[in-house]
């Protein structure tokens, strides 16, 4: 996985060197720009951006694939859902074609199927216990450790 992400970070380098302007910037544009040369701690600017990105990508895809599979589950087990599912998308969508990025809006029921799998089941703990780990002041007023 370093070496995927060394690559990716050359690339990404490599364009920003050479002055190729590009309307968009990625997330590891943004962290190049940021980072740039900087020692953080113990690790050099180039460590801390990939393993930055790798964090995203390997949490990103753990959660979209519990999330698609509890999704799945939940149509299987509901067949009248998935057959209205199949209808939307074979009104706006049709079956010539993948859905693209802009049918995304006119697919409502299929947006409410991917809600109501994430109010059911989310990929990660929304809101958990938490307390400060040393005193602190906020706003002029103490907060306690442990608080």
């Amino acid at each position: 996985m370093d070496s995927i992400a060394q690559e990716w970070l050359e690339e990404h380098r490599r364009r920003k060197d050479s002055g190729e302007v590009n309307s968009t910037q990625d997330f590891m544009d943004v962290m190049l720009s940021v980072l740039d040369g900087k020692i953080l701690g113990d690790y050099d600017a180039d460590t801390v951006n990939k393993a930055t990105c790798l964090a995203l990508i390997v949490g990103g895809s753990d959660t979209t694939v519990v999330t698609l599979t509890w999704a799945l589950s939940l149509l299987l087990n509901n067949r009248d859902t998935l057959k209205k599912a199949q209808e939307e998308l074979d009104i706006q969508v049709g079956k010539e074609r993948l859905v693209n990025e802009q049918d995304i809006s006119k697919l409502v029921y299929l947006q409410a199927i991917v809600k109501e799998t994430l109010r059911l089941y989310p990929p990660a703990a929304l809101g958990g216990p938490r307390q400060f780990t040393e005193d602190c002041t906020l706003g002029g007023y103490h907060v306690s450790k442990g608080t």
